[in-house]
């Protein structure tokens, strides 16, 4: 039976290729074209985490800007706070000369922002 498959494997076409040869010929161009594939898949998935990188990239900016506004809205609240209670202090001032009772501190805590 070996012998049988042997002479089959090298017997030659009319171009003189053996068949053992055409068979590793056609599994060369299919182990070719399998990497051909995965090569352009792995060129797909390099796309795509480049993609999501540079989303991720974006992201982070915007996360980055969105912290400044927090900050810069918590400052500017602050600094009102100080303003309306400075605010306050001189309409007390100027009610104590008028002789009318002055907001109280728990007043000036509900006024605040």
């Amino acid at each position: 039976m070996k012998e049988k498959r042997d002479s089959f494997l090298t017997q030659k076409d009319p171009t003189g290729i053996s068949q053992e040869q055409g068979l590793e010929e056609k599994e060369i161009t299919h182990l070719e074209n399998a990497l051909k594939d995965r090569e352009e898949q792995l060129e797909q998935l390099q796309e795509k985490f480049s993609n999501i990188k540079q989303m991720n990239q974006d992201l982070l900016a915007k996360i980055q800007d969105l912290e400044n506004s927090v900050r810069q809205i918590r400052e500017t609240k602050q600094f009102l706070n100080n303003q309306n209670y400075e605010l306050i202090q001189t309409l007390n001032g100027i009610l104590e000369q008028l002789d009318i009772v002055p907001f109280s501190d728990s007043q000036i805590f509900l006024i605040e922002i």
